[in-house]
């Protein structure tokens, strides 16, 4: 079971423009995302998201800017990382026929359409709208899990009319501002990491002093107790406890 996560301090990824980590922007979107084994992050800037939740068994993060992925090769080049420096694109439209539909998870956050921003000039590579309506068209013949991140904005609300979506309100550097995230799946019963599960601070805090009281309470019974407890637990609630990384179906084929 893979557990823990990568969230060290990197400074030259925290400094990032659009870095998804305030007003509980990338816990919002870790309770969106379901169980994986492969994780593709193909825009990944500050990698926010893939920094603060549990780790797949296999990722590939990729960034077309020069600057960045070197920090991800200082930093994450392990066996199971995949580090690449290329257009997403392409990427993507090599994965399309390659990814198992269960197991794969793509998260996807663009520079965003320049009329939809209050700045521009901070990416140090832009799209333009027709390269958002190709990205558009890619993701919607995919058949594994994918969630892309935007302001709302009529070009992707019609082109993705048939995914389901979320708004967060979040601090930016300007100020209040309202993201979206589109997702290809329904919103999921079971989640890859519930350490952020909560509708925000105050909620997960009072999760989190709960689940601490009731493993107090289990931690003090004879252990014999606790283990019949522990056993009758996962036989009455063994088809609603995911645990990461466990499953019967193959890994994609493009690992």
């Amino acid at each position: 079971m893979t557990t823990g996560n990568y969230n060290i301090e990197i400074p030259e990824l925290n400094r990032y423009f659009g870095a998804k980590f305030g007003g509980g922007m990338y816990q919002n979107i870790i309770n969106l995302i379901p169980p994986h084994k492969a994780y593709f992050e193909l825009f990944g800037g500050s990698l926010a998201v893939f920094r603060n939740k549990k780790p797949a068994l296999y990722s590939h993060l990729n960034d077309l800017s020069s600057t960045i992925t070197p920090v991800y090769l200082k930093h994450f080049n392990l066996p199971n990382i995949k580090i690449s420096n290329l257009s997403a694109i392409p990427i993507l439209q090599e994965l399309e026929s390659l990814l198992d539909p269960i197991d794969s998870f793509i998260y996807l956050d663009p520079p965003y359409i320049k009329a939809t921003r209050r700045s521009i000039g901070q990416y140090s590579h832009e799209m333009s709208d027709d390269d958002h309506r190709v990205l558009l068209d890619i993701i919607n013949h995919f058949r594994c899990n994918v969630m892309i991140s935007h302001y709302p904005n009529h070009l992707y609300d019609l082109a993705l009319a048939n995914w389901n979506t979320k708004s967060f309100k979040v601090m930016t550097r300007h100020g209040w501002q309202t993201e979206k995230v589109y997702f290809n799946y329904e919103v999921p019963t079971k989640l890859h990491d519930y350490s952020y599960l909560g509708n925000n601070f105050t909620d997960r805090q009072r999760i989190k002093r709960k689940a601490l009281r009731l493993k107090s309470k289990l931690s003090r019974l004879p252990e014999l107790e606790r283990a019949a407890l522990i056993d009758m637990i996962k036989n009455d609630f063994i088809d609603s406890i995911h645990i990461a990384g466990h499953s019967t179906s193959p890994l994609c084929t493009f690992l």
